[in-house]
């Protein structure tokens, strides 16, 4: 099965983040990510066997003595380059988050990315337009996150169905 390691966000930053995108809308071509996928992701880790899914979920158990931890996203991110923009995230800024993220990168391993919620695939591009655009976006989106997931990703002809296989619920601060 395919699979990541990352957090749903709560539905009101969905609601959120959904106004930015169709903001974006206007300067480009792309694939967005649909509002119900929409996610931090601590670790991509692909296809892998239903053996080494109990082995993650044994370790992810680990986490549930990690503290929930606010994040805070005020910046738009061109990965992986404004010369070369391929994704458009907001960037994600948690010093707890970050630890939780090297955590697994380090033990359990995978593709990891410092924090961000991606926005879109790129397709084609006003970059003179949408950088005036950035110029003036003030964004502000701050959350809580206390669950932590192991995700099932499903690939349709539609989009990604993200189904949550495994939790890990954080202590409450």
């Amino acid at each position: 099965m395919r699979v990541f390691i990352g957090s749903i966000l709560p539905e009101e930053i969905r609601d959120e983040i959904e106004k930015v995108q169709m903001e974006i809308r206007k300067y480009v071509v792309a694939k967005f990510v649909e509002k119900e996928n929409l996610h931090i992701c601590y670790s991509f880790l692909g296809e892998i066997s239903n053996e080494k899914v109990e082995l993650i979920k044994r370790k992810l158990e680990i986490l549930s003595y990690e503290n929930s931890f606010k994040v805070v996203s005020d910046s738009i991110k061109l990965i992986p380059s404004q010369d070369f923009i391929r994704v458009i995230a907001l960037d994600v800024k948690s010093n707890d988050g970050e630890k939780i993220r090297k955590w697994i990168e380090e033990n359990i391993g995978g593709d990891s990315k410092p924090l961000h919620i991606t926005l879109c695939r790129v397709k084609k591009v006003n970059k003179k337009e949408l950088f005036e655009y950035l110029k003036n976006k003030k964004i502000n989106i701050q959350f809580e996150i206390s669950e932590i997931s192991l995700i099932e990703s499903i690939l349709t002809y539609s989009g990604p169905i993200y189904k949550k296989i495994f939790n890990v619920e954080l202590k409450k601060i």
